[in-house]
């Protein structure tokens, strides 16, 4: 049986929370490329055809966004994001609020 912490002795829960980090960028990507083999997803347009709410991001492509070289900030990076986390730890972030935290 696995523990919280290595080295400690509290076992693991159902109601035990772990750090997903930066692992879900690749299994985006994943399936935007299932996306693009279907035909369903182009990686060269503009994130706008696909979200027409963010109309400053009209020259970033979805390619862009993907292998993380569009100039969009991460909401992390964000003056008092850490300090509002801890603040309200137990907030759920939709992700409307989390990009409305990086656009201009």
């Amino acid at each position: 049986i696995g523990t919280k912490q290595q080295g400690a002795k509290q076992a693991i829960t159902s109601d035990s929370l772990f750090r997903m980090n930066s692992i879900t960028k690749s299994f985006t990507a994943a399936l935007c490329l299932k996306l693009v083999e279907q035909g369903k997803l182009n990686l060269d347009a503009p994130i706008t055809q696909y979200l027409p709410q963010y109309p400053t991001w009209h020259n970033v492509t979805v390619r862009e966004l993907l292998n993380q070289t569009s100039g969009i900030a991460d909401y992390i990076d964000s003056p008092g994001w850490f300090a509002q986390l801890a603040k309200e730890p137990s907030k759920v972030w939709t992700p409307s609020m989390l990009v409305n935290i990086v656009y201009p």
